[in-house]
């Protein structure tokens, strides 16, 4: 269970980072000189990573809970 875990929180970190660079360049100038669709298909890839993110945090969490760590 500690390998998945340690999975769960490397990929957790790298996601992180990556939503973290997509947010810095959403507030860009570079990214207001995008045509308007490929702006809102940044602007939906960053909310389904925050999703993504939401969902890592929650399963790491739960396996950390008393009746999974053994």
């Amino acid at each position: 269970m500690i390998d998945v875990i340690q999975r769960l929180h490397r990929e957790r970190d790298a996601l992180e980072a990556k939503t973290e660079k997509l947010c810095k360049f959403i507030a860009s100038r570079r990214h207001e000189e995008l045509p308007d669709f490929q702006r809102e298909m940044l602007v939906a890839q960053y909310h389904a990573m925050q999703t993504y993110l939401g969902i890592l945090k929650l399963r790491i969490a739960d396996l950390m809970t008393p009746e999974h760590v053994e």
